[in-house]
């Protein structure tokens, strides 16, 4: 019976309770795309509570060895290097022993994220909420709702019993139909973006690690372990080399990141923009703009041509709440990518102080295996000097990692304090949004 009242031909002419029911639909129709954004948002970036404590217990382990295997091997490097023969062996092979495993926590921590990652995923995909089928489903939403806009739109002109008034109310309230629809759109797409470019970076992220634990280790350590286990002292220069690598590569992650995330946003974007182009053009104020015309318009009617458009006043609700949605989107939008842009910053000095200071251990040590391997009093001078690069260099790393952990600790307490912490708003965000569909359903 419905699809007989909205397939029938313009001219049979249509009744209000024709169109009222259409818009009704319609308005059904974003109400699922809106609760789809909300709970693709919510499902996506929700983050175990244990994840940063994990990561906080792989990074400090692995700084506080390395930290102890530098000093013990600086130590006796330093404590030897005017009398060779003086040298404990001992202590070189523990303070190599202690870096080689720092680096295997780096590695092994790395892995374990990925397992975890995997697991998240495929959780998501059971649930039909990660990326791909979310877009096929907002996808089949979105058709359903421009086939019936279309029909709306067919509709409005040859519905018979409207005054002027209702005429102009029913053409404003259409407007703000698609305005719902437009922003509906967008802000699925900056989800899209958003969470593919956080999806990019932790695969990136975790790469790195295991890269960087990979050279700095089993190129690195190791082979400058298996030096003084073999004595062999040429082969530091080997690690040498898986020292240097590892300190570029973690004062190149911050920019790499940054290009994994903003290549992984460009090709969600590529996904949708043949889809989505048309919603590009509509703004939050043009949705105002709109909204305000038909407050007007309805404020002018008579009290009879309001009542006779029953769901007006339901809708209404919908387009406030869509306002102030989407008005704490734009401000939440801004304020993380401020937050973005102070941590890319902070990650570079970071990167670069903890990074570089690799770089001159594994010079040093290239230094003293390469070119010292028979002398012993500079070798151990070199192997000297490269301790005292790392220690101070795993001293910052220890730094870096309390402080960070310390303020996302702190900003999360804050967040809560307030009752501002993502999750939770999205969790709310959903609740007013099944609430607005109970209201829906009593006009």
């Amino acid at each position: 019976m419905r699809a007989a009242a909205e397939q029938r031909p313009a001219a049979a002419g249509y009744s209000l309770y024709d169109l009222e029911k259409l818009t009704r639909k319609i308005a059904d129709q974003e109400l699922a795309l809106l609760r789809l954004n909300t709970y693709f948002l919510l499902e996506n970036e929700r983050v175990s509570k244990w994840a940063p404590w994990r990561i906080f217990l792989y990074r400090m382990s692995a700084s506080g060895l390395s930290n102890a295997g530098a000093i013990t091997g600086g130590a006796a490097q330093w404590g030897a290097y005017r009398h060779p023969k003086t040298l404990g062996h001992g202590a070189v092979k523990a303070g190599g022993i202690l870096l080689l495993t720092g680096n295997c926590i780096s590695i092994g921590g790395a892995c374990a994220e990925i397992l975890f990652d995997l697991v998240t995923d495929l959780r998501l995909r059971q649930r039909h909420i990660n990326l791909q089928a979310a877009r096929q489903r907002f996808l089949a939403l979105l058709s359903e709702l421009d086939q019936a806009l279309a029909r709306r739109d067919a509709m409005a002109p040859a519905t018979g019993g409207l005054s002027a008034g209702q005429r102009r109310i029913v053409e404003a309230d259409g407007a703000l139909l698609r305005d719902v629809r437009d922003l509906s759109v967008r802000e699925f797409k900056a989800s899209y973006e958003r969470i593919t470019r956080a999806l990019w970076v932790r695969g990136t992220a975790n790469a790195m690690a295991v890269e960087g634990g990979a050279t700095g280790g089993l190129l690195g350590s190791l082979n400058v372990l298996l030096a003084a286990t073999d004595h062999h002292p040429n082969q530091a220069g080997s690690g040498g080399l898986g020292y240097v690598i590892s300190g570029a590569s973690a004062m190149a992650t911050p920019p790499i990141l940054k290009l994994s995330g903003s290549l992984g946003a460009a090709r969600a974007s590529r996904k949708l923009a043949g889809a989505f182009a048309a919603a590009e053009r509509k703004s939050v104020e043009d949705f105002m703009g709109d909204r305000k015309r038909l407050e007007e318009l309805v404020d002018e009617a008579a009290p009879a041509e309001r009542g006779m458009l029953s769901g007006l006043s339901a809708r209404e609700t919908l387009y406030g709440m869509a306002e102030t949605l989407w008005h704490n989107q734009v401000l939440s939008a801004s304020e993380a990518a401020a937050r973005t842009r102070r941590s890319y910053l902070e990650r570079m000095v970071w990167a670069t102080l903890v990074g570089g200071s690799n770089i001159p251990r594994g010079v040093a040590t290239m230094v003293g295996g390469f070119h010292y391997p028979r002398s012993p009093s500079r070798f151990l001078e070199m192997g000297g000097v490269a301790n005292v690069c790392w220690t101070a260099g795993t001293g910052l790393w220890m730094l870096d990692t309390v402080q960070g952990r310390l303020r996302e600790e702190l900003q999360h307490r804050r967040l809560a304090r307030i009752k501002a912490a993502p999750v939770r708003q999205m969790r709310e965000r959903l609740e007013s949004l099944e609430e607005l569909e109970d209201l829906m359903q009593v006009f």
